[in-house]
């Protein structure tokens, strides 16, 4: 599983270059229990004071001045977590020689609202088992991280979310179809799919090694007849 820039993790204890802690949810004030794991140390740095903005777009190039033309250092995945120190004209400084332009970060308190529309910033990405959207993403990255900048704490796993995201719908695996609507949380073993409209499934999946928008029943059709059954819907 990915971290991403900003993203706090407790540390335990060290050895050979290597922390032992707990990841911080993405979503402060959650009582939810996270990962345990380790992380390169060279991964982590020293606590920042708490981030005041997010990133906004699918990846934001942090340059070394504050001047479009300037060195790219790196570039910020969606959702990641900055502290803004100091503005000047179009730009955000976040540390020395990192410089954001405002258009590519908001407030934290001013999260997205449609996390579907957030999730369909995604499209076209390459899919990465156990990605968050640095170099690539998985299925419940792409529903953790949409829905994070709109202030919903997710599980990282498709089995985690499929318990705790939303309401569970009256579906039973086997069932016909429920009334959907765009919004709905499809669940198979292992997977996880958004309705980005009642007939249409937005996920990312290695079936075509990224995140797509493709008709609803075709993708059913297409799983069921290589053994994986629709099990559970949900629905925020």
């Amino acid at each position: 599983m990915e971290l991403v820039f900003g993203q706090g993790f407790d540390v335990y204890d060290e050895e050979n270059g290597w922390a032992l802690g707990r990841v911080v949810s993405l979503v402060p004030q959650t009582s939810r229990q996270t990962y345990v794991g380790c992380v390169s140390l060279d991964s982590l740095g020293a606590p920042i004071s708490e981030p005041s903005h997010f990133i906004s777009v699918l990846s934001a190039p942090m340059f070394s001045q504050s001047d479009l033309k300037s060195q790219i250092v790196l570039s910020l995945p969606l959702g990641a977590a900055v502290s803004v120190v100091a503005e000047e004209g179009d730009y955000f400084r976040i540390g020395e020689g990192q410089w954001l332009h405002r258009l590519h970060a908001r407030p934290k308190t001013q999260p997205f609202q449609d996390f579907v529309e957030v999730a369909q910033l995604y499209l076209g990405q390459s899919y990465v088992w156990g990605g968050n959207g640095a170099r690539g993403v998985d299925c419940s990255g792409l529903v953790q991280m949409s829905s994070a900048v709109c202030g919903i704490d997710s599980p990282r796993d498709a089995s985690q979310q499929e318990l705790h995201l939303g309401e569970r719908l009256d579906f039973n695996e086997g069932d016909a179809l429920p009334d959907l609507q765009r919004g709905d949380l499809l669940f198979w073993l292992g997977h996880v799919g958004i309705l980005s409209a009642p007939d249409s499934l937005l996920h990312a999946n290695a079936t075509h090694m990224m995140c797509v928008e493709e008709p609803l029943l075709p993708a059913l059709q297409r799983m069921s007849e290589g053994g994986v059954d629709l099990r559970s819907i949900r629905r925020f």
